[in-house]
């Protein structure tokens, strides 16, 4: 066309249509008010004329598009353009339609016998027939009717629209990947996209992961990335592939069926995102493939520092634990500011956490139960060197920033940001609360897995479910705990048949998997001397548990009974520490056992409800009943027996206890 406006070749067509008509009666009049008002219009009085004019040379110039073809389109749009214009070609139309036909083409348009050649071969073989741009129907090929693509004429008007059912998302900028689109390979892929028939693959486990990447690139090429939900190109590809090309933006497509239809029609770059290993067919375009790897721990501050730029703190803080993609750090941050909506300060590095918590929670395997934590440092009484080393556990989450970032160490170093952990000893000693104090301190979620449900006799499953755990626990930022860890991660042994060589090979993957996680691992078992040894020296940290002495045992006693519950008088947690040697889950059946006792009785907890519910954990246990103290028997509580030997002790408080160990009274 000698310009690129819209409204110059419509209202031109309507000359020409109202010429065609000649001396019509009422429909002469008619076509000649369409072209007057066609003439006097313009695309878009709302100041959108540049996008349209901006567009339509786009569309030119992207299908190679001759004025002929052009005004064919024009034409096709008529009936779009005014309403009179659909009038007169609703009362002209072999069917009565109201769109333009060949026919009128044909009356309109053509001149010469060699341009109503140019027509037949624009309709059947052109680009307007192979973009799917003018469609026609099935009908004599004079009455054909021409469609034009659902949205395209509203796109060249500067509108956006979209053929019907397909559906378009919104995603949010991406940050702190500025250092990444730097690198050699995503640098080659953003100079490629400036090429037309250029497809980058974008390799990723992490869907959401892939596509803020995804739209990095295209970002860092100065064009627009367009997302679409689901699988709702396949509403019509061909359309969806037109429009993309006609607003210069670059569609961010999921591999599959449907995006390969796209392909084939797109005339302009692309983006799929697939997972690694995928198979993807893109033709005779041309291919730039960039695998992306896990976040660093640099991409990880990158990123948090671009979300909170005025909270450097938070910034690192959130760094060092929580190992997200941009999509969801956006999200979560997102989340918290509007909940602080009522305050005039910045969210908190707490108050981010718990939203990349709540983001993170999705379907989880079988084999797996998320725990949300509630137990402090206060509520887990264990000596003080195994309370040290996991102090220095959480501590090592929250330094890797320095350490790993700022000084180097470790640097480039599969799984160097991941802290793995072995908590040995006997049951009821308190690894499963030290692994939920260890969670809540660096404010995580527990992911405990099941290894009953995690094993399979079935070849190949029970590395199918383990991938799936390590997978949730990295979706969930969770800290992955194996209880009773022999089951998975017991010692090798040699190979005397096939179940032990398969066998061996899922302890090799687990170990692989292990080394390669990069959040928080606790493996607990019952006996330290079960663990493969190849598992020992990976381990950043082990905690041995050990049976609770008297003190642990009295603090025991104690912290199981809340400020509210009605404790008699002669309740006294030091004798009982004292005369009956339990680990911590028992003391704690029994501590509820005398509750419900003394509910039942009507009265506070008394000391007798206490010995009457040890009794019972011994008895479940098959063990030997020390006894009851004398005074008990006696029927006076407060006095103490004779005794062959007394032992005094500085409680917590300060204060000194005084036990009376024998003789027992056996009942």
């Amino acid at each position: 066309m000698s310009e690129p406006s819209l409204s110059s070749a419509v209202a031109a067509l309507a000359a020409r249509l109202a010429g065609f008509m000649g001396d019509r009666g009422p429909l002469s009049a008619t076509a000649e008010r369409v072209a007057a008002d066609l003439l006097a219009c313009e695309i878009d009085p709302q100041g959108a004329g540049d996008r349209a004019r901006e567009r339509w040379a786009r569309f030119e110039w992207m299908f190679d598009l001759s004025r002929f073809e052009c005004d064919l389109v024009a034409l096709a749009a008529l009936a779009d353009e005014h309403e009179g214009a659909a009038a007169i070609l609703a009362e002209l139309h072999p069917r009565h339609e109201a769109a333009a036909w060949i026919g009128l083409a044909h009356e309109v348009l053509l001149d010469s016998e060699r341009e109503r050649h140019e027509l037949r071969a624009a309709v059947l073989d052109g680009p307007l027939r192979r973009y799917c741009i003018v469609r026609t129907d099935r009908a004599p090929f004079a009455h054909r009717t021409l469609h034009l693509a659902p949205g395209l004429w509203e796109t060249l008007h500067g509108h956006d629209a979209w053929p019907p059912g397909v559906d378009v998302v919104d995603v949010a900028e991406p940050l702190g990947l500025d250092r990444w689109v730097r690198e050699d390979n995503p640098t080659h892929a953003v100079a490629m996209l400036e090429f037309p028939s250029t497809t980058v693959v974008v390799t990723a486990a992490d869907t959401g992961d892939a596509i803020m990447r995804a739209d990095a690139l295209v970002r860092a090429a100065g064009r627009t990335p367009r997302h679409f939900a689901g699988d709702s190109t396949q509403a019509d590809p061909a359309g969806v592939a037109l429009l993309c090309a006609v607003r210069g933006e670059v569609p961010v497509l999921v591999a599959g069926p449907a995006c390969a239809q796209l392909l084939a029609l797109l005339r302009g770059p692309a983006v799929v995102l697939a997972e690694p290993g995928g198979d993807i067919d893109v033709g005779d375009r041309n291919l730039v493939t960039v695998p992306v790897r896990r976040p660093t721990l640099d991409d990880q501050l990158s990123m948090w520092h671009s979300l909170l730029p005025d909270a450097p703190d938070a910034a690192r803080g959130l760094a060092g634990v929580h190992r997200v993609n941009a999509r969801r750090a956006t999200q979560a941050v997102g989340d918290a500011r509007h909940a602080q909506l009522v305050r005039s300060d910045a969210p908190s590095q707490q108050l981010i956490a718990q939203h990349v918590r709540q983001r993170a929670v999705t379907s989880l395997p079988a084999a797996a139960r998320l725990v949300t934590p509630t137990a402090m440092w206060t509520d887990l009484v264990i000596p003080d060197e195994p309370r040290g080393v996991l102090a220095s556990a959480v501590q090592r989450c929250r330094e890797q920033v320095t350490v790993l970032h700022e000084w180097g160490l470790g640097h480039g170093r599969t799984g160097s940001a991941g802290v793995r952990m072995l908590f040995a000893g006997p049951p009821g000693t308190g690894k499963t609360m030290a692994a939920e104090v260890m969670a809540h301190e660096l404010e995580l979620d527990l992911l405990v897995v099941d290894l009953a449900s995690l094993v399979s006799r079935w070849l190949g499953e029970t590395e199918k479910n383990l991938a799936e755990v390590f997978d949730a626990a990295e979706r969930c930022q969770a800290v992955l705990f194996f209880d009773e860890a022999d089951a998975m991660f017991a010692r090798r042994t040699d190979v005397g048949d096939a179940h032990d060589r398969w066998a061996n090979l899922e302890t090799a993957y687990l170990l692989d998997r292990i080394e390669r996680f990069e959040g928080v691992t606790v493996l607990a078992t019952n006996l330290r001397a079960n663990i493969d040894s190849a598992f020992i020296r990976r381990l950043e940290f082990v905690v041995d548990f050990q049976e609770p002495g008297r003190r642990e045992r009295e603090l025991l006693w104690a912290g199981n009974f809340p400020s509210r519950a009605p404790v008699a008088p002669d309740v006294h947690f030091g004798e009982l520490a004292q005369l009956y040697t339990m680990s911590g889950s028992v003391i704690r059946n029994a501590a509820i056992a005398a509750a419900f006792l003394a509910a039942a009785d009507g009265t506070a907890i008394t000391q007798n409800h206490l010995v009457a519910a040890v009794r019972r954990e011994y008895d479940k246990a098959g063990r030997s009943f020390p006894g009851v103290p004398r005074r008990l028997v006696n029927g006076d509580p407060h006095s103490h027996p004779p005794a062959t030997r007394q032992l005094t002790h500085n409680g917590p408080d300060g204060r000194s206890d005084t036990y009376w160990r024998s003789p027992w009274q056996r009942t």
